[in-house]
């Protein structure tokens, strides 16, 4: 999710935001019981926001 906003022709501001309502999932997850002996799981990211300010000469 991701909002931006020209302020004029040479500068402007984006706000955006990944997984804002901080949902646990799994990105990755693989039975590797034959070889570890276990089952493997990627956890996802958590809430993140973030602003980003741009300036063109």
């Amino acid at each position: 999710m991701s909002a931006s906003l020209e302020i004029n022709e040479k500068l402007s501001i984006s706000l955006w935001g990944k997984n804002i309502t901080n949902t646990r999932y799994s990105e990755l997850r693989f039975n590797s019981v034959a070889a570890l002996g276990a089952i493997t799981e990627l956890k996802a990211d958590g809430k993140q926001l973030g602003a980003e300010l741009s300036y063109s000469f």
